[in-house]
């Protein structure tokens, strides 16, 4: 299975993916580049900017991805 299809069937099944869920879950690295592609592709995704602690515990703000 491709990254694309990867990414398409977890927005599918469970919704909303961050950056580092990508990564932990699927060795996902450059999503925003994924989701770019998968745009082109004609997939309505959504982006909402979300705010996450870092490992450190302080506040960052990451995009989530939704269709």
């Amino acid at each position: 299975m491709t990254q694309m299809e990867t990414v398409l069937k977890h927005l599918q099944e469970n919704g909303g993916l961050t950056p580092m869920v990508a990564f932990r879950k699927y060795g996902i690295t450059r999503l925003g580049g994924i989701v770019y592609f998968l745009r082109q592709d004609g997939h309505d995704i959504k982006t909402k900017i979300v705010e996450v602690k870092d490992r450190h515990g302080h506040k960052c703000r990451v995009a989530e991805y939704t269709l």
